[in-house]
This record gives structure tokens, sequence and C-alpha cells, in this order.
């Protein structure tokens, strides 16, 4: 293929994708890059909005306590005192979904029970 057709043909997929994009058929992704405290990294949609206590039982407990919450287990707690450990406390409400087990709709379940400090930026 000459190097002619491989450039038209860039070129093309270039404004077809823009045309899709502008048409809101293919959104550009709207992630920002964040780095968090306890050495949690990433790409996030949204900064959180609310911030845990450092006293927060998920932050402090062990195991026992940490089984009171509604469906966590001995595993998923042995599973946040392990992701604890490795990677310091807690920050926000959403960093326990990076704990094998713990899934949106468990981090609801528990969301009443977590102190949460509103409010709060990192500043």
């Amino acid at each position: 293929m000459s190097e002619r057709i491989r450039k038209g043909i860039g070129i093309g997929l270039v404004l077809i994708s823009t045309a899709l994009c502008v048409a809101g058929i293919f959104p550009l992704p709207q992630k920002e890059t964040a780095a968090y405290e306890g050495g949690r990294s990433g790409e996030i949609s949204a900064p959180p909005l609310s911030r845990l206590d450092p006293e927060d039982l998920v932050n402090r407990g062990d195991a026992e306590a940490l089984t009171a919450l509604p469906g966590i287990g001995p595993s998923i707690a042995e599973a946040v005192l392990r992701e604890r450990e490795e990677n310091g406390p807690f920050i926000y409400p959403e960093d326990l979904i990076s704990v094998k087990g713990i899934g949106v709709g468990k981090l609801e379940a528990i969301r009443p029970m977590l102190t949460i400090l509103s409010g709060e930026s990192e500043d």
C-alpha cells in the first residue's frame, strides 16, 4: 500500500472519529487523574464529595468489628485489613470498592454506617 493511500486512510479515520465525537455518538472520556493519600492513585470520573473520618470503623476496626457491617464476613473483613495495611487508611468511601468482595451494592449498604466528613477538601 502506498504512503499516499495510508495517509488518506489515516486522515479519513481522524475525520470520522471527530465527527462521531461532535455528534455525541462516541463521547470523549471525561476523566481526570488524581493522586490521593495512602498510595491510591488513578483515573476517576469526578472527585468524591466526602471523606471518611480517620477514626471510622473501616480505618480502625479489627476483623471482628468489621463483620458487624452488613454483608461483611470474615474473608472480606480480612481483605479490608490487608488493603488498609498495604495502602494506608481509606480516605473516601469509594476507596472500599478496591477491596475484593466489596462492590457498589455492598458499599451502598454499609455507607450509612460509615462516618463521613462532608464538605472537606484535600487542600
